[in-house]
């Protein structure tokens, strides 16, 4: 049997997907139905691949493996269900099982609740929301009760810090953890967050030659010897504002004889960031408890305008590759600038030590397939703090592709005030996406800088 490679596999779907976009046709919904003509031609064999991944209750998935375990495919049940009585309320149950071609394979299930709080319905400044006390917001009250085991037979180990030349070292990780998140709205852009889970790793012993129990020891990667079982918790405060910059429609002008779409400029900033404390106490013995402030930000504006007239079918290159159809007040996506940043900083204390396999990495991609350094290998530098910054500009070629153009920036430390000294990696690129059901779900892109001339990456994100 000849497995292709998850680089292989990557390659065939944008082929397919250049196929699709490139075949002259029209657009159909995601659907299993054109399966039985998915060698007509690309679009129904897409079709077909769409409707696989999407289709609700049951659909396939390749995410949630992290990278260095081969190319991931598994199956989600996911059945959202509307309760309507006195006061409404949801529950979401999710349930995935996914392997992979290196033998990793992972399994997750989860129950997110909206439980009937008594909220009423009202409106605040000309704007409907859930009232609730003094609070009017948008979102409601949630739960999210879960539990996960994750079995993965190679993840990298380069040694702690910014060594500027590493060997990889491979070692495995059996990881079993689950608990309970509490979710509540404060305002339409606030939330605060509360969470507890129980966490048993795992680090089974290898005798490979380049195996991580064969090079290291309890002093150069702590941990190694001992896994106890952890309590965490962590509370958290999250932001989500939208403003969108738009000037008033002047129906004036827009008059039917006018030779090019008359647009209106339409500009939207988001801000996404997210700031927490967390608690890892090891139940055991207490020397391996650590505290830890982690912060996420993702900040985007996204350029675009709006057509406010119609406009005929194949008149106009800018409506056809742009807008997405022919339709009135159709959107014009010119393209998107994110900011991003991540940052994470432990409190270990003087007599505690924090085990390597929860220190933060950056270089490729992380345990939880988060990108940083995409010129550097997965997991390359990794100490107990670490800090990414990076600039991307992203388009929608023609759904479900993508490309975008990227900056990475980023740094470990020891100790926090390492990281001004410490150097500070850079590297750019370019990449393409993938999107499925609305979510991206697989990129691939080429970096330079890190000095060993241009490397070929990918990611398959992580969904649960």
């Amino acid at each position: 049997m000849n497995v292709k490679s998850p680089t292989q596999v990557f390659l065939a779907l944008v082929l397919l997907i250049g196929a699709h976009i490139a075949r002259p046709g029209i657009a159909h919904a995601q659907d299993v139905k054109s399966c039985p003509d998915l060698l007509k031609n690309a679009h129904k064999t897409f079709e077909c691949v769409e409707g696989i991944f999407s289709e609700d209750p049951v659909h396939g998935t390749f995410s949630s493996i992290p990278p260095g375990n081969g190319f991931p495919l598994g199956i989600v049940y996911e059945d959202a269900v509307h309760h309507v009585g006195e006061y409404k309320s949801l529950t979401d149950p999710t349930l995935a099982l996914v392997g992979s071609t290196n033998g990793s394979w992972y399994t997750t299930g989860s129950l997110i609740c909206l439980p009937p709080v008594p909220y009423t319905d009202t409106s605040r400044n000309g704007a409907s929301c859930h009232k609730l006390g003094p609070l009017c917001t948008k979102e409601v009250f949630g739960i999210n009760v879960y539990g996960t085991h994750r079995n993965l037979n190679s993840l990298s180990f380069f040694g702690l810090g910014n060594t500027p030349a590493g060997t990889q070292y491979n070692f495995k990780e059996k990881d079993t953890y689950g608990g309970i998140t509490l979710r509540m709205p404060i305002t339409n852009w606030l939330g605060v967050d509360g969470q507890i889970e129980g966490r048993a790793p795992s680090l089974p012993s290898t005798s490979a030659s380049n195996s991580v129990n064969v090079n290291f020891d309890e002093a150069t990667a702590p941990g190694l010897v001992d896994q106890p079982i952890f309590l965490h918790s962590a509370v958290s405060i999250r932001t989500n504002a939208t403003r969108i910059a738009e000037r008033a429609t002047n129906p004036l002008a827009a008059v039917a004889t006018a030779p090019m779409p008359l647009m209106k400029g339409r500009t939207v900033f988001r801000f996404e960031n997210n700031a927490g404390y967390h608690w890892y106490q090891d139940t055991r013995t207490g020397l391996y408890s650590f505290q830890q402030v982690v912060f996420d930000g993702n900040e985007s504006i996204q350029f675009g305008s709006v057509l406010q007239r119609f406009v005929e079918p194949g008149t106009s290159w800018i409506v056809s590759h742009l807008c997405d159809g022919n339709k009135v007040d159709d959107t014009c996506d010119f393209g998107t600038l994110y900011v991003k940043s991540w940052f994470s900083f432990a409190n270990v204390g003087a007599t505690h030590t924090m085990p390597f396999y929860f220190q933060p990495t950056i270089g490729g991609s992380d345990i939880d397939s988060r990108e940083s350094l995409r010129a550097f290998d997965n997991y390359r530098f990794r100490d107990r703090n670490a800090a990414v910054v990076q600039l991307e500009i992203a388009r929608t070629i023609k759904d479900p592709l993508g490309a975008f153009l990227f900056y990475d920036g980023g740094m470990v430390g020891r100790v926090v005030s390492d990281l001004s000294s410490s150097p500070f990696r850079q590297d750019g690129g370019v990449g393409v996406s993938l999107r499925l059901n609305g979510n991206v779900v697989a990129r691939g892109f080429l970096a330079a800088g890190a000095g060993d001339g241009v490397k070929f990456g990918y990611n398959f994100s992580k969904f649960f």
